[in-house]
């Protein structure tokens, strides 16, 4: 192995361990930052805006619950509770099928799409704000590509990893 390959896997291994320290602090430091203007402005947890969303982007469809959690990448509890506090709020419908009783499934109201609505350009701009302005059009589209293979990656994989 040449001095140039060896050089070459440092800088990629040292790479490879900023990205994960850069992720964590994201998590602890940014999302937090995020949630706390979404509270602020709409009442909506960063959880339950994504929730939101997700209901939103998926109109039409009837998610259950552990449907709605493995999209959000939550765990079945942290959805049941989230979804819970959007119920009490009026912006969701939890419903149970007239054949089967068992599932549990989940609609936005126009409540929900309304505040949905309304949040969306608050989580764009902290977004904008605390992400995206730091990178040249060229790097955003590259992260992009890069977020997005990660994630249809996940969409088949391992189950939900956070509460």
């Amino acid at each position: 192995m040449s001095v140039d390959q060896v050089r070459l896997e440092t800088e990629s291994e040292q790479g490879n361990a900023f990205v994960v320290s850069a992720i964590s602090q994201t998590a602890t430091q940014i999302l937090p930052r995020i949630d706390s203007e979404l509270r602020a402005s709409h009442g909506l947890s960063l959880p339950a805006y994504a929730v939101l969303t997700l209901l939103s982007e998926r109109k039409g469809e009837r998610l259950t619950m552990s449907e709605l959690a493995k999209v959000a990448g939550m765990s079945p509890a942290g959805v049941t509770r989230v979804m819970q506090r959007l119920d009490h709020a009026g912006l969701v419908e939890r419903e149970r099928d007239t054949a089967d009783r068992r599932p549990l499934f989940a609609t936005l109201t126009a409540a929900g799409e309304q505040r949905l609505g309304e949040a969306g350009p608050t989580y764009a701009e902290a977004v904008h704000r605390h992400l995206t302005t730091f990178g040249d059009p060229g790097e955003i589209d590259v992260v992009s590509r890069v977020l997005r293979r990660a994630l249809e990656a996940q969409a088949n994989g391992p189950g939900p990893l956070v509460d």
